[in-house]
């Protein structure tokens, strides 16, 4: 298609494995990059990505030539990859099977980057369980939507 035009935020959630505190200060940096290089890579145009030591969100827009699937495996592979082979964690690194997945409409984007900016705020009184149920909810898939 020639004439495609197309504009999807997309706010992703991505866990360490089972959770376990893997990102520490010295190299979130570092594992921040490299998403923002393997999405650039993948055609999606980064925008904001931060997170805490078991999880990051990551704010971009959607290559409509790639799948979700595709972008998530690959931001993951590379990712991982980078942490083992520099050593630069004392466990083998490695990210949950799952992930969150979340379309932003353009009037929410900026809210969403300001949320994923804040991050080390958010989590002095959240946990990533409860942060993580609230966003279900946002998003019509949390346990009150399905009761309805």
């Amino acid at each position: 298609m020639q004439n495609l035009s197309c504009k999807v935020w997309i706010h992703l959630i991505l866990t360490t494995k089972d959770q376990t505190t893997l990102i520490k200060p010295l190299i979130e940096p570092l594992l921040h990059q490299c998403l923002a290089d393997s999405l650039t890579e993948q055609g999606c145009q980064p925008e904001c990505i931060n997170g805490t030591e078991d999880h990051v969100h990551l704010l971009f827009l959607l290559n409509p030539q790639r799948t979700l699937v595709e972008i998530v495996k690959n931001l993951k592979t590379h990712s991982a990859y980078l942490i083992n082979q520099e050593n630069l964690s004392n466990a083998k690194f490695g990210w949950d099977t799952g992930c969150g997945i979340f379309a932003v409409g353009e009037s929410f984007a900026n809210k969403t980057k300001d949320y994923i900016k804040d991050q080390k705020k958010t989590h002095q009184d959240l946990s990533f369980e409860q942060e993580y149920s609230r966003i279900l909810q946002w998003h019509g898939l949390g346990k009150e939507k399905e009761a309805e």
